[in-house]
């Protein structure tokens, strides 16, 4: 049975919860309002024990405002960053293949350091 991380949607406060894949996910615990935090996936390679396919996050073009995260996902659609300023993770673009980091550097003006393509 997976485990799902959930916030408390008055304090921001996280906790985890075992659940049924088919289960719905919770909007109250305790008596208080939460939602579910969405999560990547951790996908395990047949390269070996151990070696995980993590996802990228791109700190190098990290946003610390609204307005731009909006226009970053009007150039970016599907490329997933958050807009909780509570997220650890708030304005740093997630990809989730080499191939999508170098798209979304070329729609933002950069280039891959050490690429000589």
């Amino acid at each position: 049975m997976p485990i799902y991380e959930y916030a408390y949607d008055d304090t921001g406060e996280r906790f985890e919860e075992y659940q049924p894949i088919t289960a719905e996910p919770l909007v109250e615990k305790n008596g208080r309002a939460c939602h579910r935090v969405p999560q990547l996936p951790r996908m395990h390679t047949a390269y070996g024990e151990g070696n995980n396919c993590e996802p990228i996050k791109m700190f190098s073009i990290a946003l610390d405002n609204e307005a731009d995260i909006a226009e970053f996902r009007k150039r970016n659609p599907g490329t997933e960053i958050s807009s909780d300023r509570r997220s650890p993770d708030f304005g740093v673009p997630i990809v989730k293949s080499r191939s999508e980091k170098l798209k979304v550097l070329a729609n933002e003006g950069f280039m891959e350091k050490n690429a000589y393509n």
